[in-house]
Protein backbone atom coordinates (compact mmCIF):
# COMPACT_ATOMS: atom_id res chain seq x y z
CA UNK A 1 0.00 0.00 0.00
CA UNK A 2 1.23 3.17 -1.10
CA UNK A 3 1.13 6.17 1.25
CA UNK A 4 0.05 9.73 -0.21
CA UNK A 5 2.72 12.31 0.77
CA UNK A 6 1.85 16.07 0.79
CA UNK A 7 4.18 18.98 0.49
CA UNK A 8 3.56 22.49 1.81
CA UNK A 9 6.86 24.03 1.31
CA UNK A 10 5.60 27.46 2.91
CA UNK A 11 3.56 25.78 5.86
CA UNK A 12 6.52 23.68 6.33
CA UNK A 13 8.60 27.05 6.49
CA UNK A 14 6.34 28.65 8.52
CA UNK A 15 5.58 26.32 11.25
CA UNK A 16 9.54 26.06 11.70
CA UNK A 17 10.49 29.51 11.95
CA UNK A 18 7.41 29.94 14.32
CA UNK A 19 8.60 26.65 16.95
CA UNK A 20 11.92 27.90 16.63
CA UNK A 21 11.24 31.62 17.75
CA UNK A 22 9.04 29.90 20.56
CA UNK A 23 11.29 27.45 21.53
CA UNK A 24 14.67 29.42 21.60
CA UNK A 25 13.67 31.92 24.52
CA UNK A 26 16.66 33.52 24.53
CA UNK A 27 17.43 36.53 26.59
CA UNK A 28 16.98 39.66 24.63
CA UNK A 29 18.99 41.23 22.71
CA UNK A 30 21.34 43.48 24.28
CA UNK A 31 20.60 46.10 22.15
CA UNK A 32 16.94 45.92 24.13
CA UNK A 33 19.48 46.36 27.34
CA UNK A 34 20.13 50.32 26.26
CA UNK A 35 18.32 53.14 25.40
CA UNK A 36 18.60 56.84 23.82
CA UNK A 37 17.13 59.84 25.41
CA UNK A 38 17.02 63.64 24.48
CA UNK A 39 17.59 64.28 27.70
CA UNK A 40 20.24 66.25 29.39
CA UNK A 41 22.68 64.30 30.99
CA UNK A 42 22.00 65.55 34.67
CA UNK A 43 18.38 64.31 34.04
CA UNK A 44 18.89 61.37 32.84
CA UNK A 45 21.40 60.81 35.41
CA UNK A 46 19.57 62.04 38.20
CA UNK A 47 16.05 59.92 37.29
CA UNK A 48 18.35 56.85 37.28
CA UNK A 49 19.39 56.86 40.26
CA UNK A 50 15.92 57.39 41.77
CA UNK A 51 14.57 54.70 39.69
CA UNK A 52 17.01 52.11 41.20
CA UNK A 53 16.71 53.47 44.74
CA UNK A 54 12.60 53.44 44.01
CA UNK A 55 12.97 50.14 43.02
CA UNK A 56 14.27 48.58 46.12
CA UNK A 57 18.12 48.49 44.93
CA UNK A 58 20.75 50.18 46.99
CA UNK A 59 23.01 52.23 45.02
CA UNK A 60 26.73 51.12 46.10
CA UNK A 61 28.56 53.04 43.42
CA UNK A 62 28.23 56.10 41.58
CA UNK A 63 30.17 57.95 39.67
CA UNK A 64 29.25 61.15 37.14
CA UNK A 65 32.23 61.73 35.80
CA UNK A 66 32.41 58.16 34.52
CA UNK A 67 28.99 57.60 34.12
CA UNK A 68 28.44 54.93 36.06
CA UNK A 69 26.31 53.67 38.64
CA UNK A 70 26.26 50.17 40.66
CA UNK A 71 23.37 48.69 42.68
CA UNK A 72 22.17 45.79 44.23
CA UNK A 73 18.44 44.36 44.23
CA UNK A 74 17.27 43.92 48.47
CA UNK A 75 16.54 40.06 47.65
CA UNK A 76 18.01 38.15 50.81
CA UNK A 77 18.66 35.35 48.72
CA UNK A 78 21.96 35.16 46.95
CA UNK A 79 20.48 33.16 44.11
CA UNK A 80 17.76 36.08 43.93
CA UNK A 81 20.09 39.11 44.43
CA UNK A 82 20.79 40.98 41.17
CA UNK A 83 23.56 43.31 40.34
CA UNK A 84 22.58 46.35 37.92
CA UNK A 85 25.23 47.96 36.10
CA UNK A 86 24.25 51.29 34.66
CA UNK A 87 26.34 53.09 32.41
CA UNK A 88 25.17 56.90 31.83
CA UNK A 89 26.77 57.69 28.46
CA UNK A 90 27.06 61.37 27.11
CA UNK A 91 26.40 61.54 22.74
CA UNK A 92 25.71 64.38 20.84
CA UNK A 93 22.60 65.89 21.12
CA UNK A 94 21.36 62.82 22.89
CA UNK A 95 22.12 60.20 26.55
CA UNK A 96 22.81 56.37 26.01
CA UNK A 97 21.55 54.11 29.11
CA UNK A 98 23.30 50.85 28.84
CA UNK A 99 22.67 48.25 31.21
CA UNK A 100 24.24 44.92 32.54
CA UNK A 101 22.93 42.80 35.27
CA UNK A 102 24.68 40.03 37.12
CA UNK A 103 23.79 37.90 39.63
CA UNK A 104 24.52 34.58 41.85
CA UNK A 105 23.38 31.24 40.16
CA UNK A 106 23.47 32.13 36.40
CA UNK A 107 24.46 29.46 34.73
CA UNK A 108 21.39 28.53 32.21
CA UNK A 109 19.77 30.35 29.23
CA UNK A 110 16.78 30.09 32.11
CA UNK A 111 18.88 32.30 34.40
CA UNK A 112 19.83 34.64 32.17
CA UNK A 113 16.05 35.28 31.41
CA UNK A 114 15.84 35.91 34.93
CA UNK A 115 18.41 38.49 34.69
CA UNK A 116 16.40 39.82 32.01
CA UNK A 117 13.61 40.69 33.98
CA UNK A 118 14.94 43.59 36.14
CA UNK A 119 16.76 45.07 33.94
CA UNK A 120 13.83 45.44 30.92
CA UNK A 121 11.98 46.92 34.38
CA UNK A 122 14.14 49.17 35.50
CA UNK A 123 14.38 50.66 31.79
CA UNK A 124 10.69 50.66 31.48
CA UNK A 125 10.34 52.30 34.36
CA UNK A 126 13.00 54.94 33.58
CA UNK A 127 11.44 55.59 30.27
CA UNK A 128 7.93 56.23 32.34
CA UNK A 129 10.06 58.87 34.05
CA UNK A 130 11.69 60.93 31.33
CA UNK A 131 8.40 60.69 29.42
CA UNK A 132 6.80 62.55 32.37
Amino acid sequence: MKRARIVLPGFTLTLLAVTVACTSGGPPAPEQWSRVYAESFDRVWETALSTLAESGYAVEERDPERGTIRAESGESDAYRRVVLEVFVLRRPESVRVDVQASGGGVSSPTDLRRLARPVLAFLDDLDARLRS
